[in-house]
């Protein structure tokens, strides 16, 4: 399990992935600071995430959303039972459009981010954005240059590809917590982007890491 990772040559210049790892905290609560967005997956137990006025609560094997700001995670796992996350965190160029937006943006953006680990239809999506279905589709283009479908697609793959660097889980794990139902399809879609399969990045980056410790 790494606590960050740096991507190889064949993730087309990724920047830095950095991951925060916590496994069994003695504390009941602790906070994660975020300068974008970041995704979290719990891996043991359960816990509550308290976002400015959003509380919820986050069970076993689920990935979660965290917005910009400080989060405070309370973990509710039985004192004795292990409690282990990891975050990911995101860089704004790879998730968004450069640039402000506006207010309406603004909520754009986070309701999509939300979608992100939330299969969402357009009707679901433009209905909390309290817009119409070609109202959200035009102004999804105009802040994110993509069409609905194309985004969450490119989106849902990064994601992938973090959780690959970031976990040991099962390529199976990591197409169903990204939205894709057919792993098949998911290890195709994979290698188009990255010209790599999950298990063949994992492989690979890992044995480079562990070899830039040894000459390091």
């Amino acid at each position: 399990m790494y606590t960050e990772g740096q991507p190889s040559d064949s993730s087309q210049a990724h920047a830095a992935i950095l991951f925060e790892y916590v496994k069994n905290t003695t504390r009941s609560t602790f906070s994660v600071a975020t300068d974008y967005y970041a995704v979290g997956y719990i891996f043991h137990g359960n816990c509550q995430v308290v976002s400015g006025c959003k509380c919820y609560d986050v069970p076993e094997s689920s990935l979660y959303i965290l917005e910009r700001g400080k989060h405070i995670i309370r973990n509710n796992t039985d004192p004795n039972g292990l409690f282990e996350q990891v975050v990911i965190h995101l860089e704004p160029s790879d998730m968004s459009a450069d640039g402000c937006g506006d207010a309406e943006d603004e909520r754009m953006e986070r309701v999509v981010m939300d979608a992100v680990v939330d299969n969402l239809s357009l009707e679901e999506l433009a209905g909390r954005c309290c817009v119409s279905v070609s109202t959200f589709k035009r102004r999804f283009r105009r802040r994110f240059s993509l069409s609905p479908h194309r985004w969450f697609i490119l989106r849902r793959l990064d994601l992938a590809y973090r959780i690959t660097l970031a976990t040991d889980l099962a390529v199976t794990e990591i197409a169903r917590l990204c939205g894709f139902t057919n792993p098949s399809h998911f290890i195709s879609a994979f290698k188009r982007h990255y010209r790599t399969t999950p298990a063949l990045l994992r492989r690979t980056t890992r044995a480079e890491h562990n070899e830039h410790e040894q000459n390091g």
